[in-house]
Order: C-alpha cells, then structure tokens, then sequence
C-alpha cells in the first residue's frame, strides 16, 4: 500500500467514503505523508493531525461550498508541490474557528473558505485584476484573509532561472 493510499484511508475515514480525489497509486510523499506514514516517530503529530480532521469535519459537517472547499485543502496536502499552503490553511482554519484552550467555537459561523472578491476591494485592482481569490472570510468580524507558508523555495526559484537562461543561451536542451 502506498503512503498516499494510506492517507486516502484516513481521510475517507474522517471525511466520509470517497473523500480522497487524488491518486493514490503513485508512491510519492511530502512531509506531511511521511510523518504520517512513519511506523516508529511522529506519533503526537499523527493523533493531533486526525483530530485536527475530526475538528474540521465538525465544523463543516453540512454539505455545502464551505465544506467542498475545505475537502479541496485535505486532499490538497497529497500534492508533492502544494502540500505546504493547504496544511497551513487546514491550520488556521481548525485554529480561527474554535478556542484553543477550552476546544469551544467562539465564531457563529465558520469562516468560509476559497472566497473571491472584486479586485476593486483590493491592490489587484491596481494590478489589472479583476477579481481576487483569498483564503478565507470570517463573517462574523467582517474580515477576509489569505493564509502564507515561509517556506524556502528559493532552490526552485533559482533552478527555474538558470533552465530558462541555459535554454535561452543554446547550453542545455
């Protein structure tokens, strides 16, 4: 069984049957997969990943577009190149809709995820945009947000870069 079979599992079975739209056959892992997968560490971070599934199952327990774009997430940290963004925004979407200490939700309505507004509400009005897709809106303060991972990425950037100049110089094919 591959590591994202094995994810597939656990999301189906927090989630429901047929939760996982990803493919499963292929045996490719990110962080996340593998720590869930590991057989011997990461225990603490596997019970509180799955409780941190069960939460959000909670909170978006009625089929509508907030709970389709929460799955979209879940399945999301499967992706070997997304994976980073989709576990952040499961983060703080488990963390802004309930207390941290006594585990009560201190929103009335979940945020709602995968939001897109006019750009004229935004800079990308300035940028030529006509609309702007943010992460999330809370409803209850009003507020619209977007999630962002630091993550080191500048290995890829850099590579990136010196393929097109190698290509653009005739060096490399």
């Amino acid at each position: 069984m591959t590591a994202l079979q094995n994810y597939a599992d656990l999301i189906n079975s927090v989630f429901g049957p047929n939760t996982s739209s990803f493919d499963t056959s292929k045996n490719l892992t990110n962080n996340v997969i593998g720590a869930l997968n590991s057989l011997d560490n990461y225990s603490k971070f596997k019970a509180n990943f799955r409780a941190r599934l069960e939460r959000l199952n909670k909170v978006y327990s009625t089929p509508d577009s907030s709970r389709t774009d929460m799955l979209v997430q879940v399945n999301e940290v499967a992706n070997i190149k997304n994976w980073q963004g989709a576990y952040a925004e499961l983060a703080a979407f488990d963390y802004l809709n309930s207390d941290n200490v006594s585990n009560k939700y201190i929103l009335h309505d979940p945020i709602q995820p995968n939001i897109t507004i006019n750009s004229t509400r935004t800079f990308g009005d300035q940028l030529g945009k006509k609309n702007a897709n943010l992460d999330g809106y809370i409803k209850d303060v009003n507020l619209y947000f977007d999630v962002k991972c630091l993550k080191d990425n500048s290995k890829e950037i850099f590579s990136g870069i010196f393929k097109e100049l190698e290509s653009h110089l005739g060096l490399k094919n």
